[in-house]
Formats: structure tokens, C-alpha cells, sequence
């Protein structure tokens, strides 16, 4: 009959404490040989806080990094090598800050938090009461005569050499706190600060801006959103929607006030006369005599409106006539009503565009290559007319008044240009001698017969 050999199991237990005075962790041998339990003193070691003021939870933090520094020195060397690991604990602040993810921490906290995960998992902690917590002597201090007979120091706290089952109970949930909890910055609330659009100098830079804004707010209110890098098509629209509504907010605040309340707005509002109303996003549109118009889309026979002086409105006018590949002022105005009112637009696109050097390069260019290229031709003169000549009569045109008010007069002086033939001529009329370009005057058709049949 054979010697029966009992199964030796092997755990190392951990513990850790602090005070205002040092933070300190110990680490004991615990052999179950059966029903034989023996424990003792491994390790221990202790440090002083620092001179500058720390708080008692981050010095508890720092009593668990020293623990799992020397679980990582010396468990290693140990002849056993897979030999369970317990830490304790009598802190729930610490063991809320291991079982979160280290990022959501401050950095003191995350930093400490990242080098105790290394060592040991979350699953390796536990809480044990303070009187329980040897290292408790090790931070706090103690006498050499106490600690030479303290039980509690050489072999642990009691339970230690107890069955498993007789061991500190754990909640059920996991502790929590908000303690050095890392702040999350969002420069973004429901309404939009008034220098936003003033950083930017284009209207599709300043949507997609937004729209990252939006995507991030609405993942932080965990709102399920698509997995798309670039902002959707929707997630654009929203962004312009933000815009136009805080545009709208600003300056037409109590037109609004009365259409949320179901009341007509006053007669003496600026936009009275478009007869605004509030669509399904709360934006404001106008809603004239086009209405019933079928050959329009929505957006035509409904604008929304939008102020003149605002800065979306300035953006929304240089968008337009880029996309328009530096169009003229009637393309954008165009453009811009296709979906928008704004009062006085023409105003607005001529002030805007003003400073487009582009508009201006281009116009110069095609100046240069469209007309003055054409001034080679010479259509007008390559079938020589009549000359005017000193007592000719004739009719001044006027651009600006309708031809039976143009003024009758008689020429009186002629001026030739380079190729002798005559460009300008004064003439006398009722109201004095004025001076203009021949293709301003009509030669009367008595005076150009009796010239005719004038001997050469």
C-alpha cells in the first residue's frame, strides 16, 4: 500500500495601503498542504509620499503600482511558477479606477492604472477591510516591539489561513467612481458661438467642419450612427440646417416667436410681405405668389430666408460663384434664388464679388482675347458713309428719353480723326452748343438729299 501525497497548492497574496505619511505593500506565501493552511510573510516594502500634497486616493493608487512592481520583481524567481495571484486592497476608489479602461482617466491616474494592468488583470483585485489590511502596519507605521508579535503583519489577516469560502465577500457590482475622471472639451452647444463661420472662408469647408462636429456630439449622446469616415450627404444637410437656423435665430428672433406660437407676425417685419411660415426643421420660408406654381421645385417656390448682413449669406455668395466657375453677378443671383431669398440680392453679390481677384483676371482675360482681339474688324466704317459737315442738321440720340424728345440742332464745328474721316462734331441746339460722337446723331434726310446732288 502506497503512501498517499496530499495535492500542495500554492497562492501569493498581495496587499497594499496608504496614508498621508507613506504608502507601502506586502506580499505573503500562502501553501495549502489538504486540510493544512500556512501562511507567511514574503515581501514587504514601504515608501515615503511625496513632499508636494497628494491625495489619499492617489497615494492608495501608488501603494497598489508599488504591489504590482513587485509581483513583476519577484514572482518570477519564485521555484513554483504557476502559483495563483490575489491583490487586496481596502480602497473601492482604486479598484473602480482598474476596472475602467486607462484612457478615461486624468493622466496621473491613467498613467498608473496602464503599468498595474501590465502586471496584474483587474480580475486579481478584490477589497478587503481596513482593519484586515496588513499592509495597513507598513504605511501607518508601527513600534518594532508591536511588530515583532503582530499576527496580523508575519502572517496575514485570519482568514487568510481559512478555506476560500471563509474569505472577504465582493458586491456584486463593480465599485464606480468620478474621481480623476478625464473632462471631455466640446466647444459646441445648441446654438452656435458667434465667430464660428467667421473662421472659415468657405461655405463647404465650414459644413464639413460642422458635420464632424454634429457626428461627435451625437456619438457622445450615443445616437447609432453610420460608419462612414467622410461626412454622409445627410450628415451635410444637417450641418447647413445648424447654420441657417442660427442665421434665421439672429436676426429674425421674433418673427419666430410668432410663428412657433401660431400668430401672424407684424406688418411692419421686413419680411411681412413674403408671408414666412415654418417648414418640418423649423426653418423659415417664404411663401409668395409662385406657390402654386407646378413648374417649380420646392425650394423655388418656397425660399428659405435668409438675412442680408449675415455671414452665411457672404459665404453662400462666393460658394455659389465658384461652383459657378467664377460666373457673373446674374448667374449667382440666380443661383442663390434657386433656394434662398436674401433681400437685396443683387447688392449683395456685386459687394461680395468685388473683392474676387479671380472675377477680375478673368474679365481682363477675356477682354483681351474676346473683344479687343475683335477690334481688328472694322464693320462699322468697311462701307463708307456720308461725312457730317459744318451746317449739317441733325438729331441727337439720347440713350435715356424716347426718340420724338431728341434735340434738333445744326453741326458747327467737325473734328476729324486719323484716317481723316469725321468722329465728333459740336452742334448747336436750343439749349446751348454740346459736343458728340457721330454715331450719337441722325442726319435729317432734307440735308442729306441737298448734299447729295452738290457738285464735287
Amino acid at each position: 500500500m502506497g503512501w498517499f501525497q496530499p495535492e500542495v497548492k500554492v497562492e501569493h497574496h498581495g496587499f497594499c495601503d496608504a496614508s498621508q505619511k507613506a504608502y507601502g505593500a506586502a506580499i505573503y506565501l500562502r501553501v495549502e498542504v489538504g486540510h493544512n493552511i500556512m501562511t507567511h510573510l514574503l515581501t514587504a516594502k514601504t515608501r515615503v509620499v511625496p513632499v508636494k500634497t497628494v491625495s489619499l486616493p492617489r497615494l492608495e493608487l501608488c501603494g497598489a503600482l508599488l504591489l504590482s512592481e513587485m509581483i513583476a520583481a519577484i514572482l518570477p524567481n519564485m521555484p513554483i511558477s504557476n502559483s495563483d495571484i490575489f491583490c487586496w486592497t481596502d480602497s473601492t476608489i482604486v479598484l473602480a479606477w482598474l476596472n475602467k479602461p486607462a484612457f478615461q482617466w486624468a493622466t496621473f491616474v491613467a498613467n498608473r492604472v496602464t503599468k498595474i494592468i501590465q502586471v496584474t488583470s483587474a480580475e486579481h483585485w478584490a477589497h478587503v477591510r481596513s482593519e484586515h489590511n496588513s499592509a495597513d502596519l507598513a504605511s501607518r507605521g508601527v513600534s518594532l516591539q508591536d511588530l515583532v508579535h503582530s499576527q496580523l503583519w508575519w502572517k496575514g489577516p485570519d482568514w487568510l489561513q481559512q478555506p476560500k469560502g471563509q474569505w472577504p465577500t465582493q458586491g456584486l457590482a463593480t465599485p464606480v467612481t468620478d474621481l480623476e475622471q478625464r473632462a471631455v472639451k466640446v466647444n459646441f452647444a445648441k446654438a452656435l458661438s458667434d465667430d464660428f463661420l467667421e473662421r472659415f472662408s468657405k461655405l463647404d469647408k465650414a459644413l464639413r467642419v460642422l458635420a464632424y462636429v454634429l457626428r461627435f456630439t451625437q456619438r457622445c449622446r450615443k445616437m447609432p450612427r453610420g460608419p462612414a469616415d467622410r461626412p454622409t450627404k445627410e450628415e451635410v444637410r444637417e450641418a447647413e440646417r445648424a447654420l441657417i437656423l442660427y442665421a434665421q435665430r439672429e436676426e429674425y428672433t421674433q418673427e419666430l416667436k410668432f410663428l412657433n406660437d401660431k400668430c401672424p407676425i407684424p406688418v411692419s417685419s421686413p419680411i411681412a410681405n413674403l408671408f414666412p411660415f415654418l417648414d418640418q426643421h423649423v426653418l423659415l420660408r417664404a411663401c409668395g405668389r409662385i406657390t402654386a406654381s407646378t413648374a417649380l421645385q420646392y425650394d423655388e417656390r418656397h425660399p428659405i430666408i435668409l438675412p442680408y448682413n449675415c455671414r452665411l449669406s457672404r459665404l453662400l455668395v462666393l460658394f455659389s460663384h465658384q461652383i459657378s466657375l467664377h460666373g457673373g453677378n446674374q448667374l449667382v443671383v440666380r443661383l442663390i434664388r434657386s433656394k434662398y431669398w436674401i433681400p437685396k440680392p443683387k447688392n449683395l453679390v456685386k459687394a461680395v464679388l468685388n473683392s474676387c481677384k479671380a472675377l477680375h483676371q478673368q474679365f481682363s482675360a477675356r477682354w483681351k482675347e474676346e473683344y479687343l482681339k475683335e477690334l481688328h474688324k472694322r464693320n462699322k466704317w468697311q462701307n463708307p458713309s456720308k461725312d457730317i459737315h459744318a451746317d449739317d442738321m441733325v438729331v441727337v440720340k439720347e440713350d435715356n428719353m424716347p426718340s420724338n424728345d431728341w434735340r434738333l440742332g445744326r453741326v458747327v464745328s467737325v473734328f476729324p480723326g486719323a484716317d481723316s474721316r469725321v468722329r465728333v462734331v459740336e452742334i448747336r441746339t436750343a439749349r446751348g452748343i454740346i459736343k458728340r460722337p457721330v454715331h450719337k446723331l441722325v442726319l435729317l434726310p432734307m440735308e442729306a438729299k441737298a448734299a447729295s446732288v452738290l457738285p464735287k
